[in-house]
């Protein structure tokens, strides 16, 4: 089974490299190159949604190299994410690349990131709230697993509470609400073409 879970692993992060080397080859426009960009970062998160931490880094350690041209943003995400995925493998090497990194022109949420990896929760909290009531940072706060530990402190559930006026856990519980209805919508849509196709086969 470890054999077999490391060639698939082995195959998966092949594919992402592979897919995003040709697509780079093909599109030279830097907002293509920013779309390519974004599948892996995309890919990445959900792998650390998984705890994949290695696949993680290895795909960060293709996407990294020399040869490889990504905007300042994207090579900044690519780079946290091997920080996560590397802090959740107990490997501390993850500060090095922190502290190598100029912070000195980067916006909020990247210093949120740089703050909770380092576990200076006071100062993460700090970002959140100059951040402030987005509603497309919830989801991050909810499920990326750079904040797993932040989410743990009382300082966090405070920070929480007071930029968007309601309970961290009731937040919580109205997402999974969210996600369960939309499944159960998205299965009965399903089930009805499905229907749909068979009649016009049986007509």
């Amino acid at each position: 089974p470890s054999m077999l879970r490391s060639n698939i692993e082995n195959l998966f992060v092949f594919a992402i490299y592979t897919f995003s080397l040709l697509l780079g080859k093909l599109y030279k426009k830097a907002e293509e190159r920013d779309n390519i960009d974004g599948y892996v970062i995309q890919s990445m998160y959900e792998l650390l949604i998984e705890k994949q931490y290695e696949t993680v880094i290895r795909i960060a350690d293709h996407c990294l190299q020399k040869n490889q041209v990504h905007s300042n943003s994207d090579w900044l995400m690519i780079t946290i994410n091997k920080c996560i995925a590397l802090k959740y493998s107990k490997n501390e090497s993850y500060r090095e690349i922190i502290d190598k990194i100029d912070w000195s022109n980067c916006n909020d949420e990247f210093l949120l990131a740089k703050y909770t990896l380092l576990e200076n929760y006071t100062e993460a909290c700090k970002y959140i709230q100059k951040l402030g009531n987005d509603e497309e940072n919830i989801i991050s706060y909810v499920e990326w697993p750079l904040y797993d530990l932040l989410r743990e402190t009382q300082d966090f559930h405070m920070t929480f509470k007071k930029v968007f006026g309601v309970e961290f856990e009731e937040k919580l519980s109205q997402i999974a609400e969210e996600k369960s209805s939309a499944f159960k919508q998205s299965s009965e849509e399903l089930v009805i073409a499905d229907g749909q196709d068979y009649n016009k086969i049986a007509s």
